[in-house]
């Protein structure tokens, strides 16, 4: 455990990788708080589509659905594992994710 620290300490002193990392935070909380305020409006959104579509002003097609997730499906999980693999950027995009829920 001592030798964790001790690397840890030692990467931290390289100013090049503090300032990576806090960029890599402050990203991720960017984009988690502009993910929870866009799943807001989404929700909202999903919301009058389905009471529309209940009393028949727009018909909503599962079939487009299905052809817009498998053709880029497999881009927005690349993108989503790629961001994932930085544990600062998935700190600061759950903070900022919990910021953009909780913040009228």
């Amino acid at each position: 455990m001592n030798g964790l620290i001790e690397a840890l300490a030692k990467i931290l002193s390289i100013p090049q990788t503090t300032i990576l990392l806090i960029i890599f935070f402050f990203v991720g909380l960017l984009i988690g708080y502009a993910l929870a305020k866009l799943l807001k409006v989404l929700l909202i959104l999903f919301v009058a589509f389905f009471i529309a579509s209940y009393f028949g002003i727009i018909r909503l097609n599962i079939i487009d659905f299905k052809t817009i997730i498998e053709k880029y499906g497999m881009e927005i999980a690349s993108i989503a594992t790629a961001l994932l693999s930085s544990t600062i950027f998935v700190i600061g995009a759950i903070i900022g994710f919990l910021i953009g829920i909780f913040k009228s």
